[in-house]
């Protein structure tokens, strides 16, 4: 199983439309910072959320991609405590980033900076795909890539993704869920995402990130309701169970108490022969 966090910074493609000739000196460097600072920032929150839950064989997440202005992070997981833990180590980046970002633009504000407007923070969406059952891993040149019905899906979890919404898919929400990671968990209502349960729909879930108390406020008076853990877990289940988006429940090799294999899953595991997923994540 491979926990997958992706973070880009919104408002980019506009930022960069509205310099004029001459100052694009200006958004390359706010994509550098973001490019450099964010993985620090990242790094940062998880050494010290690691030292307090005590963790010390936890994988740490690990860049696996650069597309543009997005970075895509990824970790084999085998136990509830580590997803829980780097679900936590990315959120509070994505909060603690984004405060940095509000403080600049504050100062460039005062200051009276032509570009003292632009929105460059950040958001993020994060799932699970396991491998190499359902989803298959291949190689690239020098790299290995990642490929099936669940990389689609991860990928188009961005577009549900804001500041403040960390945006997660069902698989990872009942995950989370399950093992009672205590985040405040919303659902939206079902939405569409293109090629994803057509017809049916798709689970609109995220976790609240970090925000300004007015933002608190806002929530109170348009709704949001917050689930707990059980009910998060519950109504992912159902959804998995009666319309197999992504198959089956996502199971951990060390968790078999909470999380169990597939009765079908060893038959479909023969057709990798001598590939397990921790050779070919390993290599």
């Amino acid at each position: 199983m491979v926990l997958f966090q992706s973070v880009d910074l919104e408002g980019s493609t506009g930022y960069k439309q509205r310099l004029a000739d001459g100052q694009n000196q200006k958004w390359r460097q706010a994509i550098t910072d973001f490019l450099e600072e964010f993985p620090q920032c990242y790094r940062s929150n998880y050494a010290s959320l690691q030292r307090k839950k005590k963790l010390p064989q936890c994988p740490q997440a690990v860049l696996w991609k650069v597309l543009g202005d997005e970075l895509v992070f990824k970790a084999e997981v085998t136990r509830g405590a580590e997803v829980s833990l780097l679900t936590t180590a990315f959120r509070e980046a994505l909060g603690e980033y984004n405060s940095k970002i509000d403080e600049l633009q504050r100062e460039r504000r005062d200051q009276r900076s032509p570009d003292g407007g632009a929105q460059l923070r950040v958001k993020g969406s994060s799932w699970t795909a396991g491998f190499p059952v359902t989803n298959a891993v291949i190689h690239t040149g020098t790299v290995f890539d990642y490929i099936g019905p669940s990389m689609d899906m991860g990928f188009r979890l961005g577009a549900l993704a804001t500041p403040q919404r960390l945006a997660i898919s069902v698989e990872l929400a009942w995950l989370l869920g399950t093992f009672d990671a205590k985040f405040p968990f919303h659902f939206a209502g079902r939405t569409t995402i293109k090629g994803v349960s057509e017809g049916v729909g798709y689970p609109y879930l995220w976790i609240e990130i970090p925000s300004s108390t007015y933002y608190e406020r806002e929530l109170d008076l348009v709704g949001g309701q917050r689930l707990r853990p059980h009910v998060i877990a519950d109504l992912c289940y159902h959804f998995i169970k009666e319309h197999g988006v992504p198959g089956y429940l996502p199971f951990l090799i060390s968790e078999s108490e909470k999380t169990a294999k597939p009765s079908d899953y060893n038959t479909r595991l023969k057709k990798h022969p001598g590939r397990s997923p921790a050779r070919l994540l390993s290599r």
